[in-house]
């Protein structure tokens, strides 16, 4: 594949991930408050994905790619379905910004890191809180799941 232009942001981008089913499909978060699900081929916009209220600074595809997470530093995570572009849920928890966001490799579980030192960890697709982990003094600056599942951050 050739070096492709991403263009439709109208400030800087701060993240981007590639589709781990289809990977003619990308997206990104920028400092202009979206997310874009990009066509890789061509460069078109297939989505834009509005509604955070400050930069999106994290994002990542579920493990089938049919969502996408986008989190912000307005303290939101958001689920998207890839397909429509369409919200499919708010995650709310963290007082302060989102730092990053991590969809578990084998299910509908989705980790988000924040600045107020928190680990948050929903059952995506239904907005259900499952766990948050505290203990940090400073913010949570990265984070995943280990290949058996179990999470991890720094």
């Amino acid at each position: 594949m050739a070096t492709q232009v991403f263009n439709k942001h109208s400030g800087p981008v701060y993240s981007i991930k590639v589709n781990p089913v289809d990977p003619r499909i990308a997206i990104t978060g920028g400092g202009d408050d979206v997310g874009v699900i990009w066509n890789r081929e061509d460069g078109n916009v297939l989505y834009t994905l509005a509604g955070h209220q400050d930069s999106v600074v994290s994002v990542d595809f579920s493990f089938d790619g049919k969502y996408a997470a986008t989190g912000g530093y307005d303290g939101v995570v958001k689920i998207w379905e890839v397909a429509t572009g369409k919200l499919v849920q708010n995650l709310e928890g963290p007082s302060q910004e989102v730092e990053w966001v991590c969809w578990h490799k084998k299910g509908n579980v989705v980790l988000a890191g924040s600045g107020d030192g928190t680990v948050w960890m929903w059952l995506a697709t239904t907005g259900e809180c499952m766990h948050v982990f505290a203990g940090h003094e400073d913010g949570v600056t990265c984070g995943s799941f280990t290949g058996s599942g179990k999470v991890r951050s720094v």
